[in-house]
């Protein structure tokens, strides 16, 4: 099972502990309603072990990343490697 956010918008089903989260832009949201689900998927990812991936063009957001991949015209040209 996983969690679809897109636009700032949550699809849930019912899923209380999902195996991966996939996140598009998450920074479109207001300030206080990103660190909510910032602070979500952290807990998720930490606590029970959740892969998350998001994708976004605010570099604000790579400070609580793992694994950064960049990419161009959808293709990976390179990756940073953190917290592991």
């Amino acid at each position: 099972m996983a969690l679809l956010f897109y636009s700032h918008d949550l699809i849930f089903n019912g899923v209380s502990h999902p195996e991966s989260i996939l996140a598009d832009e998450l920074t479109t949201t207001s300030d206080s309603k990103l660190c909510r689900v910032l602070k979500l998927m952290q807990l998720l990812a930490k606590e029970k072990g959740c892969t998350v991936l998001m994708v976004t063009h605010d570099n604000h957001i790579l400070d609580i990343a793992d694994l950064i991949i960049y990419m161009k015209d959808g293709i990976s040209y390179g990756f940073l490697v953190l917290g592991w």
